[in-house]
């Protein structure tokens, strides 16, 4: 392939040397032409491709021509020959992020310096709705060699473009740095980048890979992933393992963003505040509501104690001082109010029509002083005037004017030659029918 591929592209490149092996070609160092530049062309073979394939490789051109950013690589074009789909980039001769961590371990931070440039390239692809979905060691490399802050992340050839109409659900990726909704193929977005950087900062640190093992299967992948624990050397970082934890928790809802992971003391290496997920907000809000709510209640609750405290208090020193002060509104109310609330036995009724009986008799209040025999007129006016004086009460008004009013001065006197009085709620009871009222005595 080495020789056909020279003699196809000689008129466009020369001194072609391979590099490395990607998902859908190889990538191979070789000199423009025209530019007379070293550049790096990633071959894509027409005949060894699907129509998908090569649809992939063109839309992976055509998303690497509208990024420009220093932590991307940078696309200079894409050629068609009769064989071939060649995509040019610019030459990154500093090597890949795999290829470091097999030769040394990297200090914290210098492991800071690598993730802070990868979520600067995450962050502006997210903002142009571009997800990459192939994270990983092998595409993150370095524009310089030993220059950390050169890196740049590359092969976008997984890289796809959204909507918030578009929903994603195909597992595209490498199986070892995907999130759980893309292996579980669920409908995914930005926090899929987010997951692969979280796993990354976790090799960086530790130098290795936070559950993978040699030898496992799709299987037991996708059960680790429901069942994740996740497991520390004893000399992590507090602070890297804040971020990790932010970056690869198993709700996406609550994954950092690229913009937030930039925040974090652990990246910025300057301390300060630890940046809130928006679940993290949401929930020490409501939290807070509840402290001032509970906070409100208990002032409420302190102060109707306070109050009813206090008008107990001034209840009972009224009662003490005998000073009602709410009775003496409707002083003149009380007995009729406290009649409507008494109950008179049927023995007690009856003893009360006696007396009656005999205190406002027929002779008595009709007999005219100094005659025994002569009997006035009934027209006249001084037997009309007299008989109104003596009329006798009703039985409401006898029962009124039984009841003592209430003394301001001294105590409330007792109820006397009332026997068997009961305070209910219950209306005046009905008098027996033997029992004649007062108002339907007849004059003889």
């Amino acid at each position: 392939m080495h020789e056909k591929l020279s003699q196809e592209i000689a008129h466009l490149y020369h001194s072609i040397c391979f590099l490395a092996k990607g998902a859908f070609g190889a990538v191979f160092r070789c000199v423009n032409n025209y530019s007379n530049k070293e550049v790096a062309i990633k071959v894509l073979s027409k005949h060894k491709l699907s129509e998908r394939d090569i649809e992939r490789s063109m839309q992976e051109a055509k998303i690497l021509e509208e990024l420009n950013h220093e932590n991307i690589v940078k696309f200079i074009n894409v050629r068609h020959t009769e064989n071939y789909i060649l995509i040019e980039m610019e030459l990154l001769k500093g090597g890949t992020l795999s290829q470091l961590i097999e030769k040394r371990r990297l200090t914290e931070e210098e492991a800071a310096t690598v993730m802070k440039g990868i979520f600067r390239a995450v962050a502006y692809l997210h903002d142009r709705k571009v997800l990459h979905r192939d994270l990983k060691p092998d595409n993150i490399m370095f524009g310089k060699p030993h220059d950390l802050s050169s890196v740049k992340v590359a092969d976008f050839g997984l890289s796809t473009k959204y909507t918030l109409v578009e929903q994603l659900h195909s597992m595209d990726g490498t199986m070892v740095y995907m999130a759980p909704e893309q292996v579980l193929e669920q409908h995914y977005s930005e926090p899929v980048d987010i997951w692969s950087c979280g796993l990354m900062l976790y090799t960086l640190v530790a130098g290795k890979h936070p559950y993978y093992e040699e030898g496992d299967d799709k299987n037991t992948m996708i059960w680790k992933l429901k069942n994740i624990h996740w497991e520390y050397p004893e000399n992590f970082p507090l602070l890297a393992k804040d971020l990790f934890e932010h970056c690869a928790t198993v709700s996406y809802m609550e994954r950092y963003t690229a913009n937030l992971a930039l925040g974090h003391p652990w990246i910025t290496r300057s301390g300060g505040k630890i940046p809130l997920t928006h679940m993290e907000r949401m929930r020490g809000y409501q939290d807070r509501l509840n402290l001032r709510t509970i906070a409100n209640l208990v002032l409420i609750l302190g102060k109707i104690c306070s109050d009813s405290g206090r008008k107990i208090r001034e209840k009972y020193k009224r009662v003490a001082d005998h000073l009602p002060e709410e009775e003496e509104e409707d002083e003149e109310e009380f007995p009729i109010q406290k009649f409507n609330s008494v109950h008179v036995s049927v023995s007690d009724a009856r003893d009360l029509l006696r007396q009656s009986n005999r205190q406002f008799s027929t002779n008595s209040f009709l007999a005219v002083p100094g005659s025994k025999s002569s009997r006035p007129k009934s027209g006249s006016p001084s037997v009309t005037r007299r008989a109104a004086e003596l009329t006798p009460p009703s039985s409401r008004e006898a029962m009124r004017n039984r009841i003592p009013r209430i003394s301001r001065i001294s105590p409330r006197p007792q109820m006397e030659k009332l026997p068997d009085i009961r305070k209910t709620r219950s209306p005046l009871p009905r008098p027996p029918k033997d029992l004649v009222p007062f108002r339907r005595t007849k004059l003889s």
